[in-house]
């Protein structure tokens, strides 16, 4: 049977969906075509910090002196990698992440300190272990 007689025969055929689909995934697909990922879940090629970071200790970093909010986002992209608001960091390791110079983390750090946004433990001969503090929310 030709296309002619096909369209004779049936008139809505080419307007019917095919088969019934197993899943209201194939029905989409089906309907709209290719499958598209969420837009609310991009795609990451590499390193990147795990949120939230609340405005507030953002804000308060930022107006300290120095390279303290750098560092502070360094802190926080440790602490995602832990799943943990307490991590083990040495100034190497900062170091390593954003190339800044040993003296310049070591302020920061003690800046980070003083402003009430990170509680730092020190051991001779051992790396910190640093705490990055919530902050009370501004009501």
């Amino acid at each position: 049977m030709n296309e002619l007689e096909q369209s004779v025969i049936d008139p809505l055929a080419e307007y019917s969906l095919p088969s019934t689909p197993s899943s209201p995934a194939q029905v989409r697909t089906e309907r709209y075509g290719q499958r598209r990922s969420s837009p609310y879940k991009p795609k990451i090629d590499g390193p990147f910090i795990r949120g939230p970071i609340p405005m507030n200790w953002v804000h308060k970093a930022i107006h300290l002196p120095g390279q303290c909010l750098g560092i502070g986002l360094v802190l926080f992209y440790y602490c995602g990698l832990r799943k943990s608001n307490r991590v083990k960091v040495g100034i190497n390791d900062i170091k390593e992440q954003i190339g800044f110079s040993w003296d310049t983390i070591r302020r920061g750090l003690l800046a980070l300190e003083e402003a009430g946004l990170i509680e730092v433990e020190r051991h001779p001969g051992c790396k910190p272990i640093i705490t990055v503090l919530s902050l009370p929310s501004a009501a």
